[in-house]
C-alpha cells in the first residue's frame, strides 16, 4: 500500500513562523519609517531657510547697485522708494533686504501654495511664518496655530536690529 500526502498547503507551524518573522520586522522597521516624516519636514524647513538667505543676498546686491540698501520700509504704499523690480515683480525692501510680508516672500521665492503656507503680520516689522506641506499647521490661516504647531520657519526684522532680517527655525513639533 502506498501512502500519499496532500502537500498543496502550508502547515500551521510554517504559517506561525512567517507571522512571527513579519511581526519582528514590523516592530524593528516601523519606527524608522515613522521618523522619516519628521526628518523630511525638518530638512524642508532648513532648505527653505537656505534658499531665503540666498535670495536675500541677491536682493541686497541688487538694492545696493540701485543705492537702496539704506532705505527703510515705511508702509504698504512704500513711497520712499524702498523697492526693486525683480523678475518683473515689485519687491518691497527694508534696508535692502526682503520685507517680511507673505506676498513679498511668495513673489521672490516663487512659492507654490500647494507646497508651503506663508503667513505674515502686517507692520513695518512684519513677521513671516513659512510652513511646509505635511506640517501640522499647513494650510492654516492663523499664525497662532502655526506657532503652537512648533514646525515652521520664521522670518522677521526685530525692533532691536531692524536693519537685518532674522531667521528662526522651529522643528520640535514636526
Amino acid at each position: 500500500m502506498i501512502c500519499t500526502r496532500n502537500t498543496a498547503g502550508f502547515t500551521l507551524i510554517e504559517l506561525v513562523v512567517v507571522i512571527i518573522i513579519l511581526a519582528i520586522l514590523a516592530v524593528v522597521a516601523a519606527p524608522k519609517f515613522i521618523g522619516l516624516k519628521s526628518e523630511a519636514l525638518t530638512a524642508a524647513i532648513y532648505d527653505m531657510q537656505g534658499q531665503l538667505k540666498a535670495a536675500n543676498q541677491l536682493v541686497f546686491s541688487k538694492a545696493a547697485l540701485e543705492g537702496k540698501e539704506a532705505l527703510a520700509f515705511q508702509d504698504v504704499h512704500n513711497q520712499v522708494g524702498s523697492w526693486i523690480i525683480l523678475d518683473g515683480k515689485k519687491v518691497s525692501l527694508n534696508f535692502g533686504h526682503i520685507q517680511g510680508s507673505s506676498w513679498n516672500i511668495e513673489q521672490v521665492m516663487n512659492i507654490d501654495a500647494a507646497d508651503w503656507t506663508v503667513l505674515s503680520t502686517a507692520s513695518v516689522f512684519a513677521q513671516a511664518y513659512l510652513t511646509p506641506r505635511g506640517a501640522p499647521a499647513f494650510g492654516t490661516s492663523d499664525i497662532q496655530n502655526i506657532e503652537q504647531s512648533q514646525c515652521y520657519l520664521k522670518y522677521a526684522f526685530s525692533k532691536k536690529q531692524f536693519d537685518l532680517p532674522g531667521y528662526e527655525v522651529v522643528t520640535t513639533g514636526c
